[in-house]
This record gives C-alpha cells, structure tokens and sequence, in this order.
C-alpha cells in the first residue's frame, strides 16, 4: 500500500485495494454455494441448548483456562497496538521514509504469516503448546523493546521479521491449548468463550498503548509497556498449567 500510494496517492492505493477485494469476491463466487450449504443435521442425540453465557462461566471457573486467556488478553492487545502503531511509529518516530516504513509494516505481516505456520511445526513436536507460548512471550517483549528503543533501525527488517512471527503468530497455538485443557464435550464452547475475552484485549490495550504515547511524548514508553504486558502473558502462561491429581 505505501508503493502504491507513493505512485499514485491514497486515493489511487485505495481504489487498488476495492480491485483487489472486489476480484476476490467474484472468484468465489462458484464455490459459494457449497460453501454456503448447510452439512445434514448429526444423528447422535439431542442438541444442547444454546447458551451465551455458559462458555464464559467455563472460562472463568477452570484456573488454567482463565490463566491461558488472560495471556490471550495480553497477547490479542500488543498484537493490534501493533498494526496500528507500527507504521506510524517508523515514520515519524524513527523519521524512515512512507516506503520504507511501508516496507518494515509488509515485513512485519510476512513474519506474522511464516510464524503462524511454523509455530503450528513446532508444537508439540519440538516443544508444548504452552511452553511455545511462553517462549513467543519473551520473543515479543525483545522485539518491543528493541523497536521501542531504536536499536532494531539497522536491521529492521530482520527484527520486523521476527517480532511479526511472535506477536502475530501466537493465536493457533493459544487456540490448541484451549482445546487440550477443555473438556473433551465442551472443546466449542472453551474456544468461543476464550476467543470473547482475547478480542477484549484486542479493544482495551490499544486505548492504554495510545495514552501512553500522549502522555509521555513520545512512543518508546508505550513499546517498553507493551513488553512488559508480553512478558506478563508468558507467566500468565506458565500457570496454566492444569494441578496434578492424585
């Protein structure tokens, strides 16, 4: 987007983008019906009722899970303080050009695209579900606190890279845990219920990153906070841990 606008101003970048959407909507459109149709009802007994609130009663009542969605909380809130400050943060924090912020933004949503199928290896192969979360915990409070404090300008696409893998990366693991430590009937309900409360971080946290930014002048503080909130999602993680039964 930042190339194009460069070439042929915002309006122009955003008549590109509508083509792109627009072109997309109509290659699905053979398959939508399929995609549409209803699978037959399952013949394995009665429905249970639908309840709203049920799925957040089991959240807050299973520790583990609680411990788990309040690192989500955490996690969702950096993720979306960094798509909409990280742009604007190289631009007019560390003065890069439209371009090449546009370009450190790009490398920062490749690294989130590579991260979500690497993570997705990596677990349970190589390490846990939940000690990967802890790991992507730390990886993003280093990645914001190099960018908040301008250390990442010389290899900034590296470090984007890196930070976008971690702090973009995280939801498919989150959402794997959460159907281990469910119960194994109510795997759907453990998930919506988590998925309500990890988008309310995705609303609370920007409006605190934003204050920060205001009332401290400047955007390190407000990098520096959301490390300390990504470090504090990876013990929220390490308590998740399900008590041992005798």
């Amino acid at each position: 987007m930042a190339l194009l606008e460069s070439i042929w101003g915002w309006a122009g970048a955003a008549v590109c983008l509508a083509a792109v959407l627009a072109s997309a909507a109509v290659l699905l459109l053979p398959v939508r019906r399929s995609i549409d149709d209803e699978p037959p009802a399952a013949a394995s007994g009665p429905r249970r009722p639908i309840s709203i609130v049920a799925p957040l009663k089991l959240i807050v009542a299973d520790r583990p899970l609680a411990a788990l969605t309040v690192a989500a909380f955490l996690f969702s809130g950096i993720q979306v303080c960094l798509f909409s400050f990280f742009a604007v943060y190289m631009a007019h924090g560390l003065g890069m050009s439209l371009v090449a912020a546009g370009v450190a933004y790009a490398a920062l949503q490749a690294g989130g695209i590579g991260g979500r199928l690497l993570w997705g290896v990596v677990a349970e192969r190589f390490l846990s579900s939940r000690r990967l979360l802890m790991l992507l915990g730390v990886m993003t409070a280093t990645g914001m606190v190099l960018v908040g404090a301008g250390w990442a300008q010389p290899l900034i696409i590296l470090v984007s890279i890196a930070l976008g893998a971690s702090a973009f990366g995280w939801n498919g693991v989150y959402l794997s845990e959460v159907a281990r430590l469910a119960p194994p009937d109510r795997v759907g309900e453990a998930t919506g219920g988590a998925q309500f409360f990890f988008f309310g971080g995705a609303v609370s946290v920007p409006p605190v990153f934003g204050g920060i930014i205001e009332l401290s002048g400047g955007y390190p503080a407000a990098f520096y906070a959301a490390a300390a909130m990504s470090l504090c999602a990876s013990v929220a993680v390490a308590l998740s841990r399900p008590r041992e039964t005798t």
